[in-house]
């Protein structure tokens, strides 16, 4: 089975409210993200599928998205990797940034092996 996440970076994406009705997504809090998120509950209520929804992180704009990344990794990873789901996401949509060695990196600790590139970031694959 396959199991994916997503994490957005930055406040550009257009596509949240479809990508969250697919797999679980990690947003930027914003008035329009809360607003969204309130809405999908109420939609998605009843549903038992893990993989929907939207989870909103604090976002600071000034912060380099490469760093808003790798800080919210581990979490990500947290919530949806082999201690607390089964299946483990298997690959990660990262809208928002392009991906540096440093970010390949900490994502090949966690048993990723591999990527490619999108239009606006990359999948990155168990």
């Amino acid at each position: 089975m396959s199991y994916g996440v997503a994490v957005i970076i930055g406040t550009e994406f257009s596509e949240l409210e479809r990508l969250a009705k697919t797999m679980h997504v990690w947003a930027p809090e914003t008035s329009d993200n809360l607003e969204l998120v309130e809405r999908l509950n109420n939609e998605l209520s009843g549903s038992t599928r893990q993989e929907s929804g939207i989870t909103l992180y604090f976002y600071d704009p000034g912060e380099p998205p490469e760093e808003t990344f790798l800080s919210l990794l581990d979490t990500v990873d947290l919530h949806h990797g082999p201690f607390t789901n089964d299946p483990p996401w298997n690959f990660m949509e990262v809208h928002g940034l392009t991906l540096t060695p440093s970010v390949a990196e900490a994502l090949k600790q966690l048993h990723v092996c591999q990527f490619h590139d999108t239009s606006d970031g990359f999948v990155a694959s168990r």
